[in-house]
């Protein structure tokens, strides 16, 4: 399956502060570049798209208007980290190419803004994996929290037509029913599965169920 997104993102900025303001602007928080000539650059956010770790969602109280205990547990799988540093390799190798070396582009040291990785030797693997525990973030395409499945299914909380098993005129339509992360951005699948839901509880009503 597809395992990997690239999200190229331009922007200007003061010479100054280009470094500081690369780690800002990063979902990813690893990469940048910018023009020698020009206040210009570049971000390459970088986004394994299926990951081993996964995080907990529990309730708190019985109380259903308390927030529930999210625990995500980023980066709790080592693989997660290692294809991390698989994917910065991937990435070196694809930024030697003409058309950037023909505007002078060059890697931007982001530890310039904090002292979290000057213990590591720039560019080895532990220096690498050092920067992606302190700035990797989500993109907030959570999924799987409320996952479809089969009647028989333990795992599943929602039926194949969405409804709440156990909890008669309920459903969920939103992208915690994906049983798994899609390869992708989920804000396409999301609106799918909400019209799925629609023409299900029109088919229903018309139905007399």
């Amino acid at each position: 399956l597809p395992d990997l997104q690239l999200t190229f993102i331009a922007r200007a900025f003061e010479a100054e502060n280009i470094q500081c303001a690369i780690q800002r602007m990063n979902h990813m928080g690893i990469f940048g570049k910018k023009s020698r000539s020009a206040d210009v650059g570049f971000g390459v956010n970088i986004c394994k798209l299926h990951h081993k770790s996964r995080g907990t969602v529990r309730l708190r109280s019985k109380n259903p208007m308390t927030p529930p205990l999210i625990d995500p547990q980023y980066l709790s799988n080592q693989d997660d980290v290692d294809s991390y540093v698989k994917v910065i390799r991937y990435m070196q190798e694809f930024a030697n190419n003409s058309a950037w070396n023909s505007i002078g582009a060059t890697f931007i040291r982001q530890e310039e803004c904090t002292a979290f990785c000057k213990a590591f030797t720039f560019d080895t693997d532990d220096y690498w994996k050092c920067m992606i525990r302190h700035y990797a973030s989500n993109s907030s395409h959570q999924v799987s929290t409320c996952r479809m499945g089969a009647l028989y299914d333990k795992t599943a909380v929602v039926d194949p037509y969405l409804r709440v098993k156990g909890i008669k005129n309920l459903r969920v339509a939103d992208s915690s029913v994906m049983r798994n992360v899609p390869s992708g951005n989920t804000n396409a699948p999301t609106m799918m599965i909400g019209e799925k839901a629609a023409d299900m509880i029109k088919m229903s009503r018309y139905r007399g169920q």
